[in-house]
């Protein structure tokens, strides 16, 4: 009863239940259908389709990267000033500056897509599925400006409304496209899924606009400069795409080195890591994106108010439970979750080894959305070049001699890199942001959890006995975690 209480006398709070829930929800929907699609395309088809999401990385990239973190930071601010028409102000601005980029973004893609698949991504079998994401980039850029706006003023509940809406629209969509295009071929298929993607994003597009429409109605427009909205969001941006450029380079050069190495399916490896072991590691980050995404306009007004040492210390005690809690769930089930997920073990080879990173990966987020809601995006497109050098230079270097292993090395080497750089910013400004004692004692509580697991759960678990031997493993982690605490 008192957390009922406490939850609806603190709007932060409450904003942050629903994100977390919401984004629970359907971060799950959504990954559970990927596991769907996965199994229907192959890992070959797979990897077509990383391809093909790491060039529009960079043309989402350019036209809105920034932009809901911008937006929703200046809306708080206005509101904390009490000035609710420089709020729609800034949206007005926001949309304007998003319809012109991502216009000619998409534009571009459709007159060149044949070039870049054939040139950048040496596969022409890309074509149809650039041709029919494109679109997604724009509807994107257009829902980031409206959910920054709900963010700004704390009306979460909006865009968690809008999610639901997207899951919906895109789940019926990819089911009908996936089919009819594996029927011709697996680039099809890849184009029916990406045809499928842009349609939901519109639906969650357009909800967002009608709702935007009524919520902002009788509110009048006062000017915002574009030019204040682009001082924060071109070091956002450029980060953003120079990271994209460099992983679609990345992608690009991982196949080759594969090939060099002798691999004789580089493109279906190159599926395996990319589209299928890796969404399954960050899959638990992804559960508390939409928490994170809140990070950014809390903090901007802790810090107004002197007070951002005290969330910072919050925010990296949650942070280092949730990190060291995944990692002791990949660890302890990797062949039974690349089983439950993808319907093989393959994926296991990966997932054992880069279980550890989920910690860093936990942290390194948290840290760079707090550093984004302190305005702290040079220095983040700094970390950013940084950390894509070290990968480039691990995948065009040492992958064509060290196969697998390199690739290991390049994922444990950046994300080492970045926890450190981002952790450390905040640890300067707010002293014990996480101690070293807390990361020990997370550390070996998560070690002896994946020792008793070894002894007493039997291997091969599989549906409903595989979730009950998560559910006691963590309930065992989070005792030990809080009993040596006290």
């Amino acid at each position: 009863m008192w957390v009922c209480d406490f939850v609806r006398r603190n709007p932060v709070a409450y904003n942050m239940m629903i994100l977390t829930v919401t984004g629970i929800i359907t971060k799950t929907i959504d990954f559970a259908f990927r596991s769907y699609y996965s199994k229907q395309l192959g890992a070959e088809g797979m990897g077509i389709f990383s391809l093909i999401m790491s060039v529009f990385g960079i043309i989402l990239s350019l036209s809105s990267a920034g932009m809901g973190v911008a937006v929703s930071r200046l809306v708080s601010i206005k509101e904390e000033q009490g000035n609710r028409e420089g709020s729609v102000g800034v949206v007005k601005s926001a949309l304007q500056t998003v319809f012109c980029v991502g216009a000619v973004c998409v534009s571009f893609v459709f007159l060149f897509a044949e070039w870049l698949s054939q040139s950048i991504l040496n596969d022409m079998r890309c074509v149809t599925g650039l041709l029919c994401i494109a679109p997604a980039s724009l509807f994107m850029g257009i829902s980031y400006c409206i959910k920054g706006y709900f963010y700004g003023i704390r009306k979460v509940i909006i865009p968690a409304e809008s999610e639901f809406v997207e899951q919906a629209v895109k789940i019926a969509s990819i089911s009908y496209f996936l089919g009819k295009g594996l029927y011709i071929g697996t680039e099809y298929g890849c184009a029916g899924v990406m045809a499928g993607l842009t349609i939901g994003e519109f639906s969650s597009c357009v909800y967002l606009l009608i709702r935007y429409k009524f919520h902002s109605k009788g509110r009048k427009s006062q000017g915002c400069p574009v030019k204040g909205i682009l001082n924060m969001t071109i070091p956002m941006t450029a980060s953003a795409v120079g990271n994209s450029f460099f992983r679609m380079i990345e992608d690009v050069k991982i196949i080759d080195g594969f090939e060099r190495f002798g691999k004789e399916n580089a493109v279906g490896e190159y599926g395996l890591i990319k589209g299928m072991t890796m969404p399954l590691i960050v899959f638990p980050l992804n559960l508390i994106s939409s928490f994170m995404a809140l990070l950014s306009p809390e903090v901007s007004r802790a810090t107004e108010k002197g007070k951002f040492s005290g969330i910072a210390k919050r925010i990296g005690k949650i942070g280092l439970f949730f990190g060291f809690l995944v990692f002791v769930i990949f660890s302890a089930f990797p062949e039974e979750l690349s089983l439950m997920v993808y319907g093989t073990t393959e994926g296991a080879k990966y997932i054992a080894p880069l279980a550890l990173l989920c910690p860093l990966m936990v942290i390194d987020s948290l840290s760079s959305s707090m550093l984004g809601g302190l305005g702290e995006q040079k220095k983040l497109l700094k970390y950013s070049l940084w950390d894509s050098a070290l990968r480039l230079f691990i995948v065009w270097v040492i992958l064509p001699y060290l196969g697998n292993f390199a690739i290991i090395l390049m994922f444990f080497s950046s994300n080492a890199l970045t926890c450190t750089l981002t952790a450390g910013k905040i640890h300067k400004m707010a002293e014990s942001f996480i101690p070293l004692s807390s990361i020990t004692r997370a550390f070996f509580c998560s070690l002896i959890v994946i020792l008793l697991s070894e002894i007493f759960i039997p291997d091969s678990l599989s549906g409903a006995y595989l979730i009950a031997s998560i559910l006691a493993v963590t309930a065992l982690y989070a005792l030990l975690y809080k009993k040596s605490k006290s």
